[in-house]
């Protein structure tokens, strides 16, 4: 998919609300959204997953910024899923401002992974981070 989105970024400096990543974004946000709030209470309670709990109420807490983003997109693309988790909100908030900066998300190449998570049943709390 990032060849993809390197060609068209290659057309244009914006992505067309019909392109194939906006579009799949979108039929998967609408997707989790129904079963996001049957999956938020299905981790099971193990010490990690307390923790993760603990974890992302503390992130939920913070505060993000545009010049967090590079942080942030490594975060992500970490293996750790408490970076992810990190990554994930941290994302949510700098694109839930009142002028989000949207197109610098899309040209971070970040979204397939975004759409990755959302689909990721087993791991709930992100699929409810990404819609």
């Amino acid at each position: 998919m990032n060849t993809l989105l390197k060609s068209e970024n290659k057309k244009s400096k914006h992505l067309s609300p019909k392109h194939p990543l906006i579009t799949t974004f979108r039929e998967d946000t609408l997707n989790i959204k129904r079963k996001a709030p049957q999956n938020a209470g299905l981790l099971q309670k193990t010490p990690e997953n307390l923790e993760l709990k603990m974890f992302i109420d503390d992130t939920y807490s913070q505060n993000f910024e545009l010049e967090d983003l590079p942080t942030l997109l490594k975060a992500i693309e970490s293996t750790d899923r408490f970076q992810q988790h990190l990554g994930a909100i941290g994302i949510r908030k700098i694109v839930g401002v009142e002028s989000p900066p949207i197109q610098q998300i899309i040209d971070s190449t970040i979204i397939p992974t975004l759409i990755e998570f959302m689909r990721n049943d087993d791991e709930p709390y992100l699929q409810v981070n990404n819609h």
